[in-house]
């Protein structure tokens, strides 16, 4: 019960207090670790942009616009409903960017 209470609480606060970049970060980073897959290419997570944008507090829009940015970054790719995770290490850099 402390542990969802804890994980509730960062949420929210996150949600308050951080920018769109390094809030969906944290929830991409947070997503891979407990629902991604392994692939050749990188860690796979079977999300929409919609979904995101609810667990950010976020229009889909602006998922879509940091989620582009990042790709021309090479940090993940994306596609219909999934995302690739390509550099969890320049990713986790965004997340820390609070």
């Amino acid at each position: 019960v402390a542990g969802r209470l804890r994980s509730t609480t960062e949420q929210v606060t996150d949600t308050n207090f951080l920018e769109i970049g390094p809030r969906l970060a944290k929830r991409i980073l947070d997503l891979i670790e407990n629902y991604g897959q392994d692939s050749p290419a990188g860690q796979v997570l079977k999300i929409s942009q919609e979904e995101l944008g609810t667990l950010v507090a976020a229009t889909r829009v602006s998922v879509n616009m940091q989620l582009k940015s990042w790709e021309r970054e090479g940090l993940l790719e994306t596609g219909r409903g999934r995302l690739v995770l390509l550099d969890p290490t320049g990713l986790s850099r965004v997340a820390e960017a609070e």
